[in-house]
């Protein structure tokens, strides 16, 4: 996440308020992982450290661990934050799964078949507790079925990695 500061007459002041809300809004909307702060550049280091201090004060009492670069001279400071789960990038392409319900997943994948170009059937390849939600949703199947013109097959893989892919026999 990037996270860019501007306006404001007084650029110690500006970021020092900035400072104190970005580690408010970090703890409420719960982000983890690396953030990049742009503050406004300020020319003092005791500017800088005193934006840093502020910072500091705002996630003292934050549960979660949280390391930091200093303000450099372009303003520019890193937050590590842990995660508690799986990003929502993480979820959306499959590498941490566990994060988002079966429907959830094999919805994303008819809606990848209903977008996929070509011709012919369209395969979805998921997981059995997925492939088991769809091939029981009987009138959304031929919903889509009909919507792409084309047949629509659900095959179960144990072994796959992911949430599934869609496969259109002649793209």
């Amino acid at each position: 996440m990037v996270i860019d500061v501007d306006g404001g007459d007084d650029a110690r002041k500006t970021n020092q308020a900035a400072a104190a809300e970005i580690a408010r809004l970090l703890r409420l909307y719960q982000v983890g992982g690396s953030v990049l702060i742009d503050f406004r550049a300020m020319t003092g280091r005791a500017d800088r450290q005193a934006v840093t201090d502020v910072l500091l004060d705002a996630v003292r009492d934050d549960p979660r661990p949280c390391e930091h670069t200093a303000v450099n001279g372009y303003g520019l400071m890193q937050l590590v934050r842990a995660r508690p789960r799986p990003s929502a990038l993480d979820v959306r392409c499959g590498v941490g799964r566990h994060g988002a319900d079966t429907a959830t997943l094999a919805l994303e994948l008819l809606a990848q078949a209903q977008r996929s170009i070509g011709a012919g059937v369209r395969t979805i390849t998921a997981p059995p507790a997925i492939a088991h939600w769809l091939q029981v949703q009987q009138a959304l199947q031929a919903e889509i079925a009909q919507r792409l013109g084309a047949a629509l097959v659900i095959v179960a893989e144990s072994a796959m990695s992911g949430y599934g892919h869609v496969h259109v026999e002649y793209c």
